[in-house]
Parts: structure tokens; C-alpha cells; sequence
């Protein structure tokens, strides 16, 4: 296990603008912030997942009560829902934010105006879904959603699954008997030239994934992996670490002083220091903690591989700040049920998700002025600052948990210092009607 000393080498990047009482907060505007918070109740009412309403609450209807509060107006006003639209248009325009993002905050911001309008908000019928026909649907449920695969996974494959069924009964198909290696070809050219080559590597596998089960429980012949076997070539964005200037700004932004605030500081924190995912740190049980080791333990939700992290001075300290004085909902009580670290500040007394972990840092990034990024950025930045730190390459896989050195090896990509170390000069070559010649 890799002693506390690197890990807390990269807490230096916060000793410039961290204080002890945090930054200045604005006033809250406990009417705008009230009516936010029965929006999101609403949504569960109407239907919605827990989850998603107050993931919507955190990500949007949070930056909108900031936005009157900074300008001092007490109840919602559309016009500044307007403004808080159109700046989210132009950062989807400039590329700032996905489009997963910009439908989110833009619905949101929907929903809110909706509810302050009518008092009530009603959940939307779902997109389109594919046409299947029953004999179709009823493999997607029996196969998709009665297994051990996570949330995510059950509806992403299901989605895929319903596009590909429909694409079969528009050509005829009406169940399995006729389908073959050639139709399921014709089909994964129809997707290469519809979708984008990182939709349809996502696709492929998910197909072959299904269709090996489908094989196994005898509904077709062959599991057609040959044909699910082609490489897919598409461009994979390296995605950036957080800035240290950045990371200082919006830890600024928290206001230390309040529940609320010890909490996000506290999530934070363990993303700087330790370079957590959103997801561990949503399932940290206070039981984890060991305080007299100094040791943070737990078994990481995507690899299923346990995880030993040195508990450094100052993430114990925040955790102690927010478990003992800050570890309440707005009505003040906790469910001694509830034995993860951290719970929801509104709402009835629950642990929080990973999305909700998630919005955090970026929700202080957009209170500094900085574009929107996620969570995981921390964790780049953990694993780019080890190998600036020429930390050997086993150890950063060990701290972050990857489960090979080849996984962590995209944080080396990160690295410009020694990256420029590797280019190659023009040292010896002639240039001739400006073109090089070696």
C-alpha cells in the first residue's frame, strides 16, 4: 500500500486559496431554495425516480436559486430561467457541455417554471420507443431485466436490443427463425451508417452480449460471435484533468459554515486527494473508515476489487467536521438506519447517488465561472500528478484500483511535461523548398 506522502503531495494545489470558513456565500433566499426543493419533490410524487429528481435538483435547479440569490430576487423569474437557458445553449454551441447535459439543464429549467406556475409537474410519456412486436419485447425483459447486470446496463442493452428488434420487423423478420449471420451483417451496416463509430462498438458488443444468451437458452442457433468480432475504429477523446487553479476556485466557492457545505467539502476533498470515482465514494459506509489506522477500505463498485487508502490529515479532518456537525437533512434529523457517509441535505434522509456525488464539483465550477466538468476529472488529475511525480506506474495502479497497469497507462497521456521529453527535434534535417528531409 503506497504511504500517505504522494497522495498528500496533491492537497499543495489547495493550501494557496483554501480557508478555514470557506468563501464568501451569498445570502440564501430561502423562498427560491424552498420552491426548488418542492419541485423535486413533486417530480417523486408524479413519478419520477427519487434518483432522478433530485439529481435534477442538484444539477439545475440549484445554479437557477444561485443565480436569483446573487441578484437578490426573492421569487423565480423567468427571465432569468431565460438567460440561464441560453447560456446553457451557447456552452452546448461551444462544445463545453454534452448534449446529454444540455437537454437535462434545458428540461429542468422547463420543469421548474412548470411547477411555479401550476404547483404541480407531470412526468413526460418517454421518448419514441422502438416498435417491437410482443414475441420481441418479451425477450428484451426476460433477458435484459431479470438478471444480476446494474441499472445502467439493463437499460442500455434493452434500448439497443429494442432498436435492433425493430429494425428486424421492419424488414420482415417477425421473431428469430430466419435471422442469420448475413441479416445481422446487413443490420450492423445499417448502424455504421447511421451512428457514430463509438455508438456502434457500443452496439456490436451489447448485440454480441445478447446473442450469446440467446444461444445458451436455445432461441437461436449459433451465437454468431464470428460476426460480432470486427473491429470498430473510432476516435477516443482523451478526456483532461482538472486544473489545480480551476479545482482551487471552485473549492472556494464552498461555504464551510453550513451543513450543506461540509458535506461537498468533504466529497471534494476525497476526489482531490484520493482520486475516488463518484460511485465509491456515494457507497462509502462509515464502517470504511478506519480512524485508527488511518485507513480508508472498501471494495470498489466497478471492479468488485478491494481498495486500501490512506486516511491524510486533512480528508479526516473534513469527514470528521461533516459526520459529526454536518451529517443532517434540512429537517435536521439523520435515520440512524442509514449507515452510508453521506446523505442528502434535502429531501427524506437517504445516502446519495453517484450522480448527485457527481454534480458537486461541477456545480461549484459553474458558481467560480468555469465551464462545466465532471467528477472523474479529479481522478485524472490524481493519477496525471503521480506520474508527474515520476510515481512508478504499479503503484498509480494500485492507488487509483484499476485492475491492470494497461488501464492506468491513458493517465500517462496526461503527463505533457514528459510527453515533451519524447518528441523528437529537427536536429539533422535539411529543408529543401519547405519540405524536411531526414
Amino acid at each position: 500500500m503506497l504511504s500517505g506522502t504522494k497522495i498528500l503531495d496533491n492537497t499543495n494545489i489547495l493550501q494557496k486559496h483554501i480557508h478555514t470558513n470557506g468563501g464568501g456565500a451569498d445570502v440564501k433566499n430561502q423562498e427560491i431554495r424552498s420552491l426548488a426543493q418542492q419541485a423535486a419533490e413533486a417530480m417523486v410524487s408524479n413519478g419520477y425516480q427519487p434518483r432522478t429528481a433530485w439529481t435534477e435538483h442538484s444539477a439545475c435547479y440549484q445554479p437557477i436559486v444561485i443565480i436569483h440569490e446573487q441578484r437578490g430576487v426573492r421569487h423565480l423569474d423567468k427571465q432569468i430561467v431565460a438567460e440561464f437557458m441560453e447560456k446553457t445553449t451557447q456552452r452546448y454551441e461551444a462544445r463545453e457541455i454534452s448534449y446529454t447535459s444540455f437537454r437535462r439543464l434545458v428540461h429542468g429549467a422547463e420543469r421548474l417554471v412548470l411547477y411555479s406556475e401550476t404547483g404541480s409537474i407531470e412526468k413526460r410519456k418517454p421518448a419514441d420507443r422502438a416498435q417491437t412486436n410482443s414475441f420481441f419485447e418479451s425477450l428484451v425483459k426476460e433477458i435484459c431485466f431479470s438478471n444480476s447486470w446494474s441499472d445502467s446496463t439493463q437499460r442500455g442493452t434493452a434500448s439497443v436490443m429494442r432498436q435492433h428488434f425493430a429494425w428486424l420487423c421492419s424488414e420482415g423478420y417477425p421473431d428469430l427463425n430466419q435471422v442469420n449471420g448475413e441479416v445481422l451483417r446487413r443490420y450492423l451496416l445499417y448502424c455504421a451508417g447511421k451512428y457514430s463509430g463509438g455508438t456502434v462498438a457500443c452496439t456490436k458488443s451489447r448485440l454480441k452480449q445478447f446473442y450469446s444468451i440467446l444461444a445458451e437458452k436455445g432461441q437461436v442457433t449459433e451465437d454468431y460471435a464470428q460476426t460480432f468480432s470486427f473491429p470498430v475504429a473510432y476516435a477516443k477523446k482523451i478526456r483532461p484533468a482538472a486544473l489545480a487553479e480551476d479545482v482551487s476556485m471552485s473549492v472556494e466557492k464552498v461555504d464551510r459554515t453550513i451543513p450543506m457545505g461540509k458535506r461537498d467539502y468533504a466529497v471534494m476533498l476525497l476526489g482531490i486527494v484520493t482520486g475516488l470515482r463518484a460511485v465509491d465514494i456515494a457507497n462509502l459506509r462509515l464502517r470504511d473508515i478506519d480512524w485508527k489506522r488511518g485507513e480508508i477500505r472498501l471494495t470498489q463498485h466497478k471492479t468488485g476489487v478491494p481498495l486500501v487508502l490512506p486516511l491524510t490529515r486533512d480528508v479526516g479532518a473534513a469527514l470528521q467536521d461533516y459526520i459529526l456537525h454536518g451529517r443532517i437533512t434540512v429537517n435536521r434529523q439523520v435515520n440512524p438506519e442509514i449507515d452510508h457517509v453521506f446523505i442528502a441535505s434535502f429531501g427524506p434522509a437517504k445516502n446519495m447517488t453517484r450522480h448527485a456525488i457527481g454534480d458537486i464539483y461541477s456545480r461549484y465550477r459553474l458558481q467560480a465561472g468555469l465551464r462545466e466538468e465532471g467528477f472523474h476529472a479529479l481522478r485524472r488529475a490524481v493519477g496525471r500528478n503521480m506520474a508527474m511525480a515520476e510515481v512508478p506506474l504499479t503503484t498509480i495502479t494500485q492507488v487509483l484500483g484499476h485492475s491492470t497497469p494497461d488501464v492506468t497507462k491513458q493517465y500517462l497521456m496526461l503527463d505533457s511535461v514528459h510527453l515533451k521529453e519524447c518528441a523528437l527535434d529537427f536536429g539533422g534535417i535539411e529543408v529543401k523548398g519547405g519540405v524536411y528531409y531526414a
